[in-house]
């Protein structure tokens, strides 16, 4: 039985949720999702600089990024703080924890110009894009592989049918 303490309104949609032990936000399942959706977005774009279409080429979402944006979500308090965060605090925060994580990232591996083994054109390689092709034949990689099985199953990738095109395998453009 699930006690008072763990049914809570989300600050989002208004709509009462029963929430895990673990869980201290005031957000529900569905409006976390999308704030996670939203959080990654900005990390991919703004933060990375790359199209939404290169998400399984690029690193995941840091956890520190989103934990960031649910502090909005917190109880006054948690963060030691006399009122809850504004959006635009919680926006310079996250904007500077994800340039901290971006320069972590490109350092991690020494810049150098590749040669596209797709196009031969030269491109960049870093912490970040560390495959044997350009961002631009990975776009395509990515366009033809959702065409390929748009063709291969009718309807897949639309909501009714509960198929997903299955996520490109990227590990077979890595660097040697």
């Amino acid at each position: 039985m699930t006690s008072m303490k763990d049914r809570r309104a989300c600050k989002e949609c208004g709509r009462e949720f029963v929430a895990s032990p673990k869980w201290d936000y005031d957000l529900c399942e569905d409006c976390s999702i999308l704030l996670y959706e939203k959080i990654e977005k900005l990390w991919l774009t703004e933060s990375l600089g790359y199209s939404e279409v290169l998400e399984r080429f690029l690193p995941s979402l840091p956890r520190r990024l989103f934990e960031i944006a649910l502090k909005k979500y917190a109880p006054i308090g948690q963060y030691d703080l006399g009122e809850a965060y504004t959006d635009g605090e919680i926006q310079k925060e996250l904007k500077a924890a994800a340039a901290a994580e971006k320069e972590r990232l490109i350092k991690k591996a020494p810049f150098r110009t590749a040669k596209c083994k797709k196009c031969g054109a030269p491109y960049s390689v870093d912490g970040i894009w560390q495959y044997n092709i350009c961002k631009d034949c990975a776009v395509r990689e990515v366009l033809d592989w959702r065409a390929y099985w748009a063709r291969q199953v009718p309807g897949i990738g639309t909501a009714p049918t509960g198929f997903d095109i299955p996520p490109i395998e990227v590990a077979r453009y890595y660097l040697d």
